[in-house]
């Protein structure tokens, strides 16, 4: 039985100043628990502001759309029923240039909300911290390891025949006995 592979840990795609090492060398940790973060400042900033804009842009939403008249033109003369219709029209082409807006901005929206989840990094699986390779306040590069992680996996290492492994596909069950 093999185990103890060692997972090279990185923040993917972004960069920063470290701001929190959660972690010792040495220390235990389960898939999924927070080891490092990086300053989310800017990024914050950047999700508040655009959640301005977005309200802003529903606020501009609502009010176009509630302007549109459409009450009664018995008393208008002729001109100004096609002036209200051409106004009206408008006012249309106004709210759906407003939500196509407002759609691109939700779309930036979504990717600095991973970007900001991507300034966390989490253990990929249960293993020991062997080597810190980063400390608090220093800048990191993406995809620059800052930690080196001892998995807790084992596994098999099994050597058999050509003619032994023809019958046996990915997935499949074998059993054998081994000396302990």
């Amino acid at each position: 039985i093999l185990t103890a592979e060692q997972v090279k840990m990185s923040f993917d795609s972004v960069n920063g100043r470290l701001v929190n090492l959660a972690v010792k060398e040495g220390d235990e940790v389960k898939a999924g628990d927070v080891v490092m973060e990086l300053d989310s400042t800017d990024t914050d900033l950047a999700i508040e502001k655009l959640e301005a804009q977005i309200a802003q842009l529903d606020a501009q939403i609502r009010s176009t759309s509630g302007s549109q008249d459409t009450g009664d033109t018995e008393s208008l003369s002729l001109p100004t029923i096609a002036q209200e219709r051409a106004s009206a029209a408008n006012m249309s082409n106004d709210v759906d240039s407003l939500v196509q807006q407002r759609q691109a901005l939700a779309v930036q929206l979504k990717q600095l909300q991973v970007s900001k989840e991507r300034l966390t990094l989490r253990a990929p699986e249960d293993g020991k911290v062997i080597k810190v390779l980063a400390k608090e306040g220093e800048m990191i590069s993406q995809n620059t390891p800052v930690i080196l992680l001892e998995s807790k996996r084992s596994y098999y290492d099994i050597y058999i025949s050509e003619k032994q492994a023809q019958g046996l596909s990915e997935g499949d069950t074998i059993t054998g006995t081994t000396v302990a």
